[in-house]
């Protein structure tokens, strides 16, 4: 892999760095605005506008960060990065690997928002609870019984078959 700005932190994070500085919290702060974000009906279409607010918060594009904070950490500790302090690295890499993939998968959720996203279930007595959700955050909440379950199983395994 190439990295374009070399391998030190300062290259890459310089206004987080200092935003840091000034307050140790800005990674926790841009999780909760992400969390908040994403509890929005409007959740994936409004990511530009928690990229912007993370902004501010960060210094940096939150979505860099996760890429880079995760790719550079085999050379946290060399260099020039020795310097940078292990609160704000491990705060960084904290950050990277709790927003990396949620960002990095809402380009898909957004082109693509039909298709399934996640399967719950919960067992209850003799039945199922079984949400099935889309990307565009609507579900569908479905109460079967084992045979029901059966049935659909081999109703999708059929499908399959027909290709």
């Amino acid at each position: 892999m190439a990295y374009e700005n070399g391998t030190d932190f300062i290259d890459y994070f310089p206004d987080c760095i200092e935003k840091y500085k000034e307050d140790n919290k800005i990674f926790e702060k841009a999780i909760l605005l992400l969390n908040l974000y994403m509890q929005k009906p409007t959740w994936p279409h409004c990511v530009n506008e928690y990229k912007s607010q993370a902004e501010k918060i960060l210094g940096e594009d939150p979505e860099f960060i996760g890429k880079y904070g995760i790719q550079l950490r085999k050379f946290y500790d060399e260099d020039e990065n020795a310097k940078v302090s292990k609160e704000f690295k491990n705060d960084l890499y904290n950050f990277s690997k709790s927003t990396y993939d949620i960002l990095d998968n809402v380009y898909f959720s957004k082109s693509h928002p039909f298709n399934l996203s996640s399967i719950y279930s919960t067992s209850r007595d003799d039945d199922f609870i079984i949400k099935i959700f889309r990307y565009d955050n609507n579900f569908l909440e479905l109460e079967m019984s084992k045979r029901e379950v059966e049935s659909l199983i081999n109703y999708l395994s059929d499908l399959l078959k027909e290709e």
